[in-house]
């Protein structure tokens, strides 16, 4: 299964250490990380022995000190790759302790640039596009879901309270009452509490305005695949989403599986539209947004050249190959088949 490490587990050059292990009741935390698990991760690094070290998270003013001070007592090379967007300009160079480091788009390398940060790459994120291709059968999906063979379905995945909610609510009550056949799927993680609170309002919203049916909130999917394939486009009105990645690896997976994309005119979200695979909107237009799906969605023809557009461009800019390659040059030059240049530090 895609991101299943299950079959990881018998390879004997690979070993797993729990780190974050579930909770009271088989639930995590919301939103948190305790005590106890950054501890695990520390004893975890601290008791390894290995010639290249590979962060792949987040990174911290107070975790990217520690992990600098770490580095002065062991052996071994630091690959960082810094897996969201950087809020804050001038905390760059207290957030970078790698030997190297890899960010996720052309806007996050210009920042370090910018900031004096040497060995700096960009890979962007891949996925498998031999999963990830067209063609699954959603049978199932779509009686589960209640959606009929001529609903047209517009996706959304993200999170509810970083994303546009009002800019949502607004946009699926307009065409909910233009166009009765279209279905609405919000496929967000509930993370923190602010996500239930927001769903509940737009539950409230939806019902007060007599239109719940024609929206689907899910939590937990089952099978992206399926979602991906029942839908017609992916929308991504995405401002404070910009906190959580550069370039989602969901919209990537859509266009591998022919969907076009609705996208916010936002570095680096934007580094995305390397040629016609969708529509893209400038912040806040709502007017614009609902032009687009409805451009998209009664124009079969444009629709389907955009979506074949889209997996040719994610098979040639995002695909496996490429990143396996490149992490590759980056491990050989970690372990001295090549030159490293001393890190700038302010």
């Amino acid at each position: 299964k895609y991101k299943n490490q299950k079959e990881l587990l018998s390879r004997p050059s690979l070993v797993f250490k729990k780190i974050y292990p579930l909770g009271s009741n088989n639930k995590r935390n919301l939103g948190q990380i305790t005590f106890l698990q950054k501890c695990s991760f520390l004893s975890a690094l601290m008791f390894s022995n290995a010639s290249i070290y590979h962060f792949y998270f987040t990174a911290e003013i107070y975790s990217s000190k520690i992990l600098r001070i770490i580095r002065w007592f062991k052996r071994g090379k630091y690959l960082q790759t810094i897996a969201t967007p950087i809020k804050i300009k001038s905390k760059i160079p207290s957030i970078v302790f790698g030997d190297v480091v890899v960010v996720q788009s052309d806007y996050s390398l210009n920042l370090l640039n910018n900031m004096g940060i040497k060995n700096v790459s960009r890979i962007y994120p891949a996925i498998d596009t031999e999963y990830f291709k067209p063609g699954i059968d959603t049978t199932q999906l779509r009686k589960q879901l209640d959606i009929a063979d001529n609903n047209k379905v517009v996706l959304y995945c993200g999170n509810y309270y970083l994303g546009c909610n009002d800019d949502l609510i607004n946009i699926i009550l307009l065409l909910s009452k233009r166009e009765k056949p279209i279905k609405f799927i919000l496929a967000c993680r509930i993370g923190f509490h602010e996500d239930l609170l927001e769903r509940e309002r737009m539950k409230t919203v939806f019902c007060r305005e007599g239109i719940i049916d024609n929206v689907i909130f899910l939590e937990k999917t089952e099978n992206i695949l399926q979602l991906i394939e029942i839908s017609d486009i992916h929308i991504y009105p995405a401002q404070k989403m910009l906190y959580k990645s550069d370039i989602p690896l969901v919209l990537l997976e859509s266009l591998a599986m022919e969907k076009p994309i609705i996208i916010t005119d936002i570095s680096p979200l934007n580094e995305i539209m390397k040629e016609d695979v969708g529509e893209v909107i400038p912040v806040g237009d709502t007017g614009q947004l609902l032009d687009s799906i409805l451009k998209l969605l009664n124009d079969d023809i444009t629709r389907k050249a955009k979506g074949k557009r889209g997996r040719e461009i994610v098979i040639r800019e995002f695909g496996l190959n490429s990143y396996v390659e490149q992490y590759s040059a980056l491990y050989d030059k970690l372990l001295g088949n090549s030159k490293i240049q001393p890190m700038a530090t302010k």
